[in-house]
């Protein structure tokens, strides 16, 4: 049963502090992220872009599945089978990852960046976040 309108959710200050955790993981990859491309990193160490999309894609896996799990506790979501609240979260990491893509692509396109220097590595990188987001969900299933 649904106990609280979304404006009332929102105001809800334990509950922002609840999803200000759930997204912190993401946020710090965000920013590892930011400061790996300001230093050049990934021009010059050529893995490193592999290791934070798989980090990335366990971060956003972690926190789809937490806020699907508070979402059902509040009764927005219901009582869902686990194999379609799976799709759902993996659904959900995809989606970003697409976004993700297409944020790397508009910043090639606008600022020349060379974030995604060829097709073979935007794939790559788009299969290593979800695998990411499939070990972080199953990681955080376990626990």
């Amino acid at each position: 049963m649904i106990k609280e309108s979304p404006l009332e959710l929102l105001t809800n200050k334990n509950l922002l502090k609840q999803l200000f955790g759930f997204f912190l993981f993401p946020i710090i990859i965000l920013v590892i992220h930011g400061i790996l491309s300001i230093l050049n990193v990934y021009r010059t160490i050529w893995w490193s872009d592999i290791v934070m999309h798989f980090i990335g894609g366990v971060a956003i896996g972690r926190s789809y599945f937490l806020l699907l799990k508070l979402v059902q506790k509040k009764g927005y979501l219901g009582n869902t089978h686990t194999f379609i609240f799976f799709i759902f979260v993996i659904s959900l990491v995809g989606l970003t990852i697409v976004a993700w893509e297409f944020l790397e692509f508009s910043s090639d396109y606008l600022f020349n960046t060379n974030a995604q220097p060829s097709l073979d590595n935007t794939i790559q990188d788009m299969f290593l976040g979800l695998i990411g987001g499939l070990s972080g969900y199953f990681i955080i299933k376990k626990s």
